[in-house]
């Protein structure tokens, strides 16, 4: 299977329950219309196998992501930490 580590290294496997936390937005310039903006999002994740690879599902809304859904680099301020 692959190896999924959070960013302080610690691997994700199945059944881990992980934070991701972030912040993104756009600038008016970016946005075409508006004052643009600044979101952002706390969720707890369950890591599930599936085939040869993990998804992610939120433990209060059920929905599912895949890993480059929120291992996001473009985003403001991304983080993804195991809870211990």
């Amino acid at each position: 299977m692959k190896k999924y580590r959070d960013y302080q290294g610690n691997e994700i496997s199945e059944g881990t329950l992980i934070a991701w936390e972030g912040m993104d937005g756009e600038s008016e310039a970016s946005a075409g219309v508006g004052n643009g903006g600044m979101w952002s999002w706390k969720h707890t994740l369950v890591a599930k196998a599936k085939g040869k690879r993990l998804i992610f599902e939120d433990i209060e809304t059920n929905r599912v992501y895949e890993w480059e859904d929120i291992d996001d680099k473009t985003c403001y301020e991304n983080c993804i930490l195991v809870k211990k």
